[in-house]
């Protein structure tokens, strides 16, 4: 096994945010995802975007590109629902990211030294959330918890509590000290010119 950076994702030429969201000059957004294939569980979105439209914060809701905004109603100004947004455009304004916990919304998250409110749904999601959970920098509500109060307060938590910015920072602390690619196929090509020469 070789270590591996995780990468926050890849940042296209054509990619852009909507000028409101790219004019913001500091991290205050709160995230909301179910990434691409969670996002229609029944009633789960809607607990969130409900609970997170409380905190002090503007909430930036993505819900897949076949997602329909119109579905959860008017919404008041500081919310934006959109269908699709370049995640590693969004995440360095994020203050709060609230997601299913999928391995490549979490690092990416955590690359930026974002805490997390982790809603797990299924397949590796529960195992991610435990890890974050238990590096202090995330707090988790299992399927049956998640109701707008419980995310308005695990939301208000991550917020005001330093604790948990703090363990995320020190989360993405580890992932920069961890190899690059270059670095990894360097080592990896190294190691198997070494067994060519020794068959």
């Amino acid at each position: 096994m070789v270590p591996l950076r995780p990468y926050p994702g890849e940042i296209l030429p054509t990619d852009r945010l909507p000028a409101a969201l790219a004019a913001r000059p500091t991290a205050d957004i709160a995230y909301l995802t179910l990434g691409t294939i969670f996002h229609s569980a029944p009633g789960v979105f809607e607990a969130c975007l409900t609970g997170l439209r409380d905190l002090p914060l503007p909430v930036v809701a993505t819900i897949g590109r076949d997602g329909d905004p119109g579905r959860f109603g008017p919404q008041p100004p500081s919310v934006t629902v959109e269908r699709y947004l370049p995640q590693a455009l969004l995440l360095p304004r994020c203050r709060l990211v609230v997601s299913h916990g999928g391995a490549g919304t979490m690092l990416g998250a955590f690359a930026h030294g974002v805490p997390q409110l982790i809603v797990p749904q299924a397949a590796d999601q529960f195992l991610n959330a435990d890890v974050a959970a238990a590096a202090g920098a995330a707090i988790v509500l299992r399927p049956a918890e998640v109701t707008p109060a419980a995310v308005r307060e695990a939301g208000r938590r991550l917020v005001e509590e330093p604790g948990f910015a703090a363990a995320a920072r020190a989360v993405r602390d580890q992932i920069e000290a961890l190899p690059g690619v270059d670095r990894v196929l360097a080592t990896l090509t190294a190691s198997a010119a070494a067994r060519c020469r020794r068959d």
